[in-house]
């Protein structure tokens, strides 16, 4: 069970690739104190979240389903994880999704272009976990939900 017990830091990742899902929960299970949990799509994260309080989330922008962005929406509309840090992957330079969408992401994420190095992943992560992240940030980490906008507890609902 993925649980940050506030000593070790649990990690959520979601890539629908299963070789980079194994690599990522590897790499970052490598860390002392870290453990990572990998789910397939934005579906299983929604509902890993009903149980669990991750310290970070590990989220492709395009995974299948609800997208990067779109779960990183839903996680800021639902309590108690409106500030939980996300590291975006993706296999653009400059992802599209958060190029076009910067305007519906707020709160406290950085992003990573594939492939990456693995020391940059576990440095990012790392600046992420910290309480004061020296990383780039926008918006200050609040809730984003607003009226007539799904949560992650309301999954009948069109994505935002």
């Amino acid at each position: 069970m993925l649980t940050g017990d506030g000593r070790m830091k649990a990690i959520l990742v979601a890539d629908d690739d299963a070789g980079t899902r194994d690599l990522l929960r590897g790499a970052l299970a490598t860390v002392d104190g870290w453990v990572a949990t990998a789910v397939v799509d934005g579906a299983a994260v929604l509902r890993l979240l009903e149980s669990v309080q991750p310290d970070l989330v590990v989220l492709d922008v395009t995974l299948p389903g609800l997208d990067g962005v779109a779960v990183y929406q839903l996680l800021r509309a639902c309590a108690p994880h409106p500030s939980v840090p996300v590291l975006f992957l993706s296999g653009e330079a400059r992802p599209r999704a958060l190029r076009t969408r910067a305007h519906e992401v707020e709160g406290r994420f950085r992003w990573l272009a594939k492939p990456f190095r693995l020391d940059d992943l576990l440095a990012v992560a790392a600046d992420l976990l910290e309480d004061e992240p020296r990383g780039t940030t926008v918006g200050d980490g609040g809730c984003s939900a607003r009226p007539g906008r799904a949560t992650c507890c309301d999954r009948n609902r069109e994505p935002p």
